[in-house]
């Protein structure tokens, strides 16, 4: 079944041939390819010899997408560990920023990831998604990876739903200084139902860090989901720890939900934030995708084997 090529797709593989230009660039395999480079030539984006032109690295450039030719490469590297030690200007910077959000309140799980992974958050996202071209919905944003994404990417719009009023004080005072695309909205997403929502499929992503209960996990997750357009995305902070039986138990009951509600989980990045204020907590990121069952797929098949596979897709 020939992949459908649309312009996020082509994007990313124009993100990828410019983040790989010293490289032998890039190795083509796939008909797929082939075709999306034939594209990307035939719209002035890349030459013959598969270098973006200039037209190609100024789209890159105005829409903050090549960004990923610094800070995420040390923050993808094998050893995460280096990356959390070492300071960066973009990590100082937020650090400023983030210097006149209130203070935490315990009692509604306000945990914040450290700046660090903050950014290593923000940094995956935006590797991962054009997000110069999508609405991001945030639920329950203590962390501030709303302002995470918008000082590090060009984001279409960012939607930020909380129950906590100081906070979204900070977030839209934020928004007006630095010129960002925010709106902050108080919402007690413990109250949500689905039958009221104004934001039903607005959104192409979305990402939360929701309270570590299985009824706080769910809640925030039907949230979410029913806020996310067809095939959006969602990135969830999710605590799991192999020899600690509470954090399995909640990951499974959220993998059931999850895929109950026909999403597929497509990523899991284990140990992937750190918590300051906690003694040695970190949480995993995983990643979901709406409406898998939609995919095409040819169900009646046993073996894998296509003869035609190498063969260039077909308009």
């Amino acid at each position: 079944m020939p992949e459908i090529i649309n312009a996020d797709l082509k994007i990313k593989y124009l993100r990828y041939i410019a983040n790989n230009i010293q490289s032998s660039v890039p190795n083509i395999r796939t008909g797929t390819q082939k075709r999306i480079l034939e594209l990307l030539v035939d719209d002035g984006y890349v030459d013959n010899l598969c270098c973006p032109t200039e037209k190609g690295f100024k789209f890159l450039t105005d829409n903050k997408l090549n960004y990923l030719t610094s800070l995420s490469q040390d923050a993808f590297g094998v050893n995460l560990q280096n990356f959390y030690s070492d300071s960066h200007p973009r990590i100082d910077k937020l650090k400023l920023i983030l210097e006149n959000r209130p203070n935490p309140n315990h009692e509604i799980d306000h945990h914040p990831v450290s700046v660090e992974s903050l950014v290593l958050r923000s940094s995956f996202i935006g590797s991962c998604e054009n997000l110069y071209n999508k609405d991001v919905g945030f639920i329950g944003d203590y962390d501030s990876t709303n302002v995470a994404l918008n000082y590090l990417f060009k984001v279409k719009s960012s939607t930020i739903f909380d129950i906590d009023t100081q906070l979204l004080d900070f977030f839209t005072s934020t928004a007006s200084q630095y010129k960002y695309k925010i709106q902050a909205l108080q919402y007690d997403i413990s109250q949500y139902n689905k039958e009221n929502t104004l934001y039903k499929e607005k959104f192409d992503i979305i990402v939360t860090d929701p309270p570590y209960t299985v009824k706080g996990m769910i809640s925030f997750l039907k949230f979410a989901i029913d806020c996310l357009k067809s095939q959006g995305k969602g990135y969830v902070a999710i605590p799991f720890h192999e020899n600690i039986d509470w954090t399995e138990r909640i990951l499974f009951e959220s993998q059931k939900f999850i895929i109950g509600n026909n999403c597929s989980i497509v990523d899991v990045v284990k140990s992937f934030h750190q918590y300051p204020t906690t003694d040695g907590m970190k949480s995993s990121l995983l990643v979901f995708r709406k409406d898998s069952h939609i995919k095409k797929a040819n169900l009646e098949k046993y073996y894998t084997y296509n003869k035609n596979i190498n063969k260039p897709i077909e308009e």
